[in-house]
């Protein structure tokens, strides 16, 4: 069982069930990391509202692992063809 915990983001308190300390302490530094990015699109663009920086801030969170999956799919293709080219040279020289 969990225990629930107090996160604010943007100024609002939220209370979030977490399951241990890791998940405390990753919740904790993601609320940060959130702000952070609110904070600096606020001071960025100026005139931009709470609803807007939260906005831009999910759509650079939501870029940003778009991105990572597909680097990190290009990385497996790389990988399984280089792990397909060591398997005929293993088979040539068998």
């Amino acid at each position: 069982m969990g225990q629930n915990i107090k996160i604010i983001i943007a100024k609002v308190e939220y209370s979030i069930e977490v399951q241990d300390e890791q998940e405390e302490q990753a919740m904790r530094v993601a609320a940060q990391k959130v702000n952070d990015l609110v904070l600096e699109y606020q001071q960025v663009f100026e005139g931009v509202d709470k609803q807007m920086a939260l906005s831009m801030t999910a759509l650079r969170f939501a870029y940003n692992s778009e991105f990572g999956s597909l680097k990190d799919d290009q990385e497996r293709v790389i990988a399984l063809e280089k792990i397909k080219k060591l398997t005929e040279l293993v088979d040539k020289n068998l």
